[in-house]
């Protein structure tokens, strides 16, 4: 459980995904050619399938164990209760990031702030709320006419549902929807209260 955030840390590491090196018999499959003759990657590249994965591994075992560190791919918050607290979680924090060689983005890192945005959230000490950004783009959306674009719709909303009454009904409504088979979009319509 996260202590309740008076100060957060936002640190945005530099190319993460170079994190891991390579294993030797992978390499030969990351071979390109160029004008001027082959490459092969000694780090997992961005684009290769298992990259995600193999860098939250390595950020995992890095800052997996400290309680204070919410961690997700490549945006990692410190999030403190006091300041004296925050500055010791900065320092054993930043302390793992050097020995491993991982570098934190010098634009993207913000330090002892009171609230941040991460992954369409705002985090504060008055909790977390979606961004109001991310809220008005979906109340701007067209009606969707066909399933396959309710499908892309609750999926676009499914993680700011719980944070309003109507949003749940019309997103509970949409899921009943995309999951029958509608002959018209008349009738889909009809089905989805496409109220926010």
């Amino acid at each position: 459980m996260l202590p309740r955030p008076t100060l957060i840390s936002a640190l945005d590491v530099l190319m993460g995904w170079y994190a891991r090196v390579l294993a030797l018999h992978s390499r030969k499959y990351t071979a390109i050619a160029l004008l001027f003759g082959g490459y092969r990657y000694c780090r997992i590249p961005m684009g290769i399938s298992t990259a995600p994965d193999e860098y939250q591994d390595v950020i995992d075992q890095l800052l997996g164990d400290l309680s204070y560190v919410p961690v997700y791919l490549d945006d990692n918050q410190v999030v403190s209760a006091t300041f004296a607290n925050h500055i010791e979680h900065l320092r054993t924090v930043l302390q793992r990031l050097e020995v491993a060689g991982v570098v934190i983005h010098p634009t993207k890192k913000r330090f002892c702030v009171s609230e941040v945005e991460y992954l369409g959230f705002k985090i504060s000490a008055q909790g977390i709320t979606p961004v109001l950004a991310v809220v008005t783009a979906i109340q701007q959306i067209e009606p969707p006419k066909t399933r396959k674009q309710l499908r892309r719709f609750i999926s676009m909303v499914n993680s700011t549902a719980r944070y309003g009454k109507a949003m749940r009904t019309s997103w509970r409504c949409s899921r009943s929807c995309a999951r029958r088979n509608y002959r018209t979009s008349g009738q889909l319509l009809r089905m989805l209260r496409f109220e926010l």
